[in-house]
C-alpha cells in the first residue's frame, strides 16, 4: 500500500494532497500504511495537505501516533511552514498546537514560517506566530529579507505594526536594505509612517548604494513619501549616494518636479551640491530637458541668495540670458 508512485508520491500523498478526507481515511485504516513517508523530495502526506490548507485532511492525519509535523523534506521545510507558505492559518494553528513542534525553523532558503506569512500578507498567521516564543521574526541574512522587510514591501500596515515588538526597526536585510527603504521605494505611506513612529528609527540609514529612504524615493517620484519623510528634522535631504547624488539630484534629473518641489520647501536643503561629475541638480535639470524643474532651481535660488549673484549669471544657458 506504501508503494510510491509518480515523483515518489504514495496514494495516501496524492489524496491529502487534493484533499480527498474519505480516501484518506480508507488508506489510512490499512494495516500496512505508513502515514509519514516521504517522497522523492521529503514531502509527506501532511506536508502536501497543510500547503493546500485542506485542514480536515490535516487534522486526520494528526490523529496518526507516526505522523510526525516537525519533520523536515529535502528543503528542510516542515508542514507548519508549507502551511504558512500557503496564507493558511487554521492549519498553522493546527500543526502548532503542540509546543514541541517548532515554529521558527529556518528551510534552505534562509526563510521561517513567520516569513512567509509577512510576504503573502496574513496578519492572521503572522499575529498566531508572533504568540510562539520560538518564531524568530528577525531570522535573514544577506541573501533574505527579514519579515518586516517582506511586510512593508507588500504595503501592509497591519502586519508590519504586528511586528512592532522585538523586532530590530533598523535591521539591514538583503542589499542592506531596511523595512523603511522598502515601503519608501514602492510608495507605501501607511508603512513609512507608522515605521517612523517606531522608537529609535534610523531613518538616515545608506542601502548598498548609498541611498536612504529619502534617496529611493525621490528616484521614482514617490512625492507622498517624500513629504513624509520630510517632516522628520533628523532626515537629512543632503546626503549624498555613491556617486554622490542627493535626493534633489536625482529627482531632477528623472523630471519628477513634484518631489523637487517638496525637497526645495525644506530650509537646510542645499541645492548646489555636486555629484561626482561636479554637475548640480539644475545641471542635470537642464542637460534632460526639464525646463520647469530648472525654473524652480533657479527662482529658490535667487530667492534665497544662497549662491552669489555672479555665479548664478555664469550658470545661466545662453537662452537663459
Amino acid at each position: 500500500m506504501a508503494e510510491a508512485v509518480n515523483l515518489g508520491q504514495t496514494p495516501l500523498s496524492f489524496a491529502a494532497e487534493n484533499g480527498h478526507l474519505e480516501v484518506v481515511q480508507m488508506l489510512l485504516g490499512s494495516r500496512d500504511i505508513d502515514a509519514d513517508i516521504g517522497d522523492g523530495n521529503g514531502r509527506t502526506p501532511l506536508s502536501w495537505a497543510a500547503q493546500n490548507g485542506h485542514d480536515r485532511v490535516v487534522k486526520l492525519l494528526l490523529e496518526s501516533e507516526d505522523v510526525n509535523p516537525d519533520r523536515l523534506d529535502n528543503n528542510n521545510r516542515t508542514a507548519p511552514l508549507w502551511a504558512a507558505m500557503g496564507g493558511h492559518s487554521q492549519v498553522v494553528e493546527l500543526l502548532l498546537a503542540s509546543e514541541s513542534v517548532n515554529s521558527g525553523r529556518v528551510d534552505g532558503y534562509g526563510r521561517t514560517a513567520i516569513s512567509y506569512a509577512a510576504e503573502c500578507r496574513d496578519w492572521a498567521v503572522v499575529e498566531f506566530l508572533l504568540r510562539r516564543v520560538d518564531c524568530q521574526p528577525d531570522i535573514g541574512n544577506e541573501f533574505t529579507k527579514t519579515p518586516l522587510c517582506l511586510g512593508a514591501k507588500a504595503g501592509q500596515t497591519s502586519v508590519v505594526q504586528l511586528l512592532r515588538h522585538g523586532v530590530d526597526g533598523n535591521e539591514l536585510g538583503l542589499f542592506r536594505i531596511t523595512a523603511l527603504m522598502e515601503a519608501a521605494s514602492l510608495g507605501h505611506a501607511g508603512v513609512v509612517k507608522e515605521r517612523l513612529d517606531w522608537p529609535c528609527i534610523r531613518a538616515n540609514l545608506q542601502d548598498r548604494q548609498g541611498q536612504t529612504a529619502l534617496c529611493r524615493a525621490s528616484s521614482v517620484g514617490k512625492t507622498e513619501v517624500v513629504r513624509i519623510l520630510l517632516e522628520r528634522e533628523d532626515v537629512d535631504p543632503n546626503i549624498r549616494d555613491r556617486t554622490g547624488s542627493t535626493a534633489l539630484c536625482i529627482a531632477a534629473e528623472y523630471g519628477y518636479c513634484n518631489v523637487v518641489e517638496a525637497l526645495i520647501e525644506r530650509k537646510d536643503i542645499n541645492i548646489n551640491i555636486t555629484d561626482q561629475h561636479r554637475k548640480t541638480p539644475r545641471v542635470y535639470a537642464l542637460q534632460e530637458g526639464h525646463q520647469r524643474i530648472s525654473d524652480l532651481l533657479l527662482e529658490h535660488e535667487i530667492f534665497n541668495c544662497t549662491t552669489p549673484v555672479k555665479e548664478i549669471y555664469n550658470s545661466l544657458t545662453f537662452h537663459e540670458i
